[in-house]
């Protein structure tokens, strides 16, 4: 995490010091590698000062997947946690970010408040699994419809965490937008990547999307595992026609030892 770690280098540099002591940095020193020990990771998210989006002037981004863009208006990007519950064997999230570590609604609501001062209208949701925790998740919709929070936004779920319930709270209180990790038509393939999940729940996650009105609904799939047949592939792409979504992104596994 570089909150605290870029702070000390951009102290260093002023003070034009090397970086020797700094946690949580690997860096270049005369050709050698030099590996500082590792920064404790930050356990509580709402200590952390709001980024200053301010900063960016009168620079605006789009939110766009392979030329589609998917907001309309003054657009931007926020973290409500770090991290994910979950061991999938092709990610890495478990291994840098750690255990899940969620911020508090009544955190999240206060960066959205001054977001919507600051007259952004689009957000997109950039946690590794934003359903994860129902509880929480129905008391930020909650909190966001009492404060009368307008914007549209998109984040990235699990089908697990799929229920009527919590998707119908998600898009009363803004969900427009909503992308599954899928993986796989292969039930082989699903158990193989550790997913824990079954092609049954990926279909009633999908319908209950719809059913609640969720606008667009993603789903990301991944090809190219070592013991992926080709009628595995074929399989997964016959899948993601039947499955009824808008945008199926496909993705070839790379493999880092």
């Amino acid at each position: 995490e570089g909150e605290k770690t870029l702070l000390e280098i951009a102290q260093k540099v002023e003070k034009d010091q090397n970086f020797e002591g700094i946690k949580g940095l690997t860096y270049r020193d005369n050709g050698r590698i030099v590996r500082n020990d590792d920064r404790p990771q930050i356990k509580d998210l709402d200590i952390l000062p709001f980024p200053d989006r301010s900063l960016l002037g009168n620079i605006e981004y789009k939110n766009e997947v392979e030329g589609l863009e998917l907001s309309v208006g003054k657009f931007t990007s926020a973290a409500s946690s770090r991290g994910c519950a979950f061991q999938c064997s092709f990610c890495s999230s478990s291994m840098f970010w750690g255990k899940w570590r969620p911020r508090s609604p009544e955190n999240i609501v206060e960066e959205l408040s001054l977001l919507e001062g600051q007259g952004y209208k689009n957000l997109q949701w950039v946690d590794d699994n934003f359903t994860i925790s129902k509880k929480r998740l129905l008391k930020l919709s909650n909190l966001i419809r009492k404060e009368k929070l307008d914007f549209n936004w998109m984040a990235e779920g699990r089908v697990t965490q799929s229920s009527k319930e919590l998707l119908s709270a998600m898009k009363q209180a803004g969900c427009k937008i909503l992308s599954f990790g899928v993986e796989s038509g292969s039930q082989r393939l699903l158990d193989w990547y550790n997913k824990k999940i079954t092609i049954n729940q990926i279909y009633d996650a999908v319908k209950n999307s719809k059913k609640v009105g969720i606008d667009l609904i993603l789903a990301n799939f991944i090809v190219g595992a070592p013991i992926e047949t080709r009628e595995e592939i074929i399989e997964t792409l016959n899948f993601s026609l039947k499955l009824d979504i808008d945008f199926p992104q496909f993705h070839i596994l790379g493999i880092i030892p």
